[in-house]
């Protein structure tokens, strides 16, 4: 079997009880291999504290998760200030036990729909800073683009193993950028959308 062989030519030991299998699909007409007989194939994979779903575009289970972790970590600041803390440590409070929760593996799971997900977090923002729990609004969108461009700068001005992923470089610029990089064309919010396809470059929600 070919995952066998990619085990032992790697001197890996697979750990069959730890091993699963996940088809990624967006909404394709063809039908999908036969599952391998001794690998579970799931629809919904946790990764690191991610959830992944067949559908690359899907991420209601990852959104439902760290929003409810969220909202209740927002009793803490709540006692907090009934007890008298004031604005700065309600602020650092707020960074973070609730700030935390969405900054983490952001640059994965940030590719989703604003309207369907992303939006409900800065609801969940506004409401806090209504109620006095941190103070700015903030912005999913702005630590989106802002955590992106920051991986972004480390992958392009550091040697690293996912040099060999990015785009060929320019040959020559007749105006100055950001970067050299060739980059693909995106026409649609459904190409943005998905881990599986999305570009290389930092995005902001759309």
């Amino acid at each position: 079997m070919t995952i066998m062989r990619c085990a032992e030519k790697n001197q890996m030991t697979l750990n069959l009880k730890k091993t699963w299998e996940m088809i990624l699909n967006i909404s394709s007409p063809k039908v999908p291999p036969a599952s391998l007989a001794i690998v579970q194939r799931k629809t919904r994979l946790e990764l690191f504290d991610v959830t992944f779903e067949a559908d690359p575009m899907m991420w209601d289970t990852h959104t439902i998760y760290i929003l409810s972790k969220a909202s209740s970590r927002l009793y803490i600041l709540r006692v907090c200030k009934f007890y008298g803390y004031p604005k700065e440590q309600l602020e650092l409070l707020f960074q973070s036990l609730i700030i935390s929760v969405f900054t983490y593996a952001i640059e994965v799971w940030g590719c989703c729909y604003y309207d369907k997900y992303l939006k409900r977090i800065d609801k969940l923002f506004a409401r806090a800073f209504k109620s006095g729990y941190c103070l700015k609004k903030y912005s999913i969108c702005d630590i989106l683009t802002t955590r992106n461009s920051e991986l972004w700068n480390k992958i392009t001005l550091n040697i690293t193993a996912l040099d060999d992923l990015l785009p060929t470089k320019r040959i020559r610029q007749l105006r100055s950028r950001g970067h050299d990089y060739i980059l693909p064309k995106v026409r649609t919010s459904h190409f943005k959308s998905t881990i599986v396809i999305e570009d290389t470059v930092p995005h902001t929600c759309f």
